[in-house]
């Protein structure tokens, strides 16, 4: 059997199983979460966002208990690129074990749609509340990389390589500092080339925005 079709029945008793502890605990949110997530993973966006819904209305009347359910539903919104509706439903979390992830995920939602400055702000609160503050500084970092400050973007993208030396979003951030700094041996880059190709190939896109950028920076100074 190819490993694909094994992948695929896998998938399918890994859903059945989660289907039968809903079953088990039909007033569990948790049974629920763990299933719409499990979906969600698997890309299937109308089933868990149908789902999602269906849990929150068995829980109506008991809005704490909604709140992991709402967390779900907005991540099925964000993996759709429904970037609005998936803020709609981050905002709703107001359960203190979630509000952090809640604070980055909306974030996310806003960088998604390139409005900076609220990434920005919901970044540094989503840091100020999660104990592995990484993804955090990793977006913050993102952020500064698209405002065209690079020095904040690489006190960020440091944060992150110091902790996690072999981190290939941070690495990558920083190889694109040192691009904008006119850096020619870009070791970053190299690293980042030798520990996933592939993850290196997806970003190239980003390669050529930077450029652009500095082509349209370097315009400006011209005029000046």
């Amino acid at each position: 059997m190819k490993e694909r079709e094994l992948q695929k029945q896998q998938a399918q008793e890994n859903i059945k199983c989660l289907i039968a502890e809903v079953d088990a605990n039909p007033y569990d949110e948790h049974a629920y979460y763990n299933l719409g997530a499990y979906l969600t993973k698997l890309k299937s966006y109308p089933q868990a966002e149908e789902l999602f819904k269906r849990a929150l209305n068995v829980f109506e009347k008991q809005p704490q208990r909604q709140d992991i359910l709402h967390y779900g539903l907005g991540n099925v919104y964000y993996a759709s690129e429904l970037y609005a509706e998936a803020i709609q439903e981050f905002q709703v979390v107001k359960d203190d074990q979630l509000k952090g992830d809640a604070f980055l995920m909306m974030a996310q939602a806003y960088y998604a749609q390139s409005d900076y400055q609220k990434a920005l702000a919901f970044a540094m609160t989503a840091s100020d509340q999660l104990t592995d503050q990484t993804p955090a500084a990793t977006l913050m970092g993102n952020i500064f990389v698209a405002l065209g400050d690079f020095t904040h973007a690489q006190e960020y993208f440091l944060q992150v390589v110091n902790q996690h030396g072999d981190d290939l979003e941070a690495l990558f951030g920083l190889g694109l500092v040192d691009l904008a700094q006119g850096k020619d041996d870009n070791q970053y880059f190299i690293k980042v080339k030798q520990l996933d190709p592939a993850f290196y190939q997806k970003k190239e896109a980003k390669l050529a925005d930077i450029e652009r950028f500095l082509q349209m920076q370097a315009q400006k100074d011209q005029i000046k």
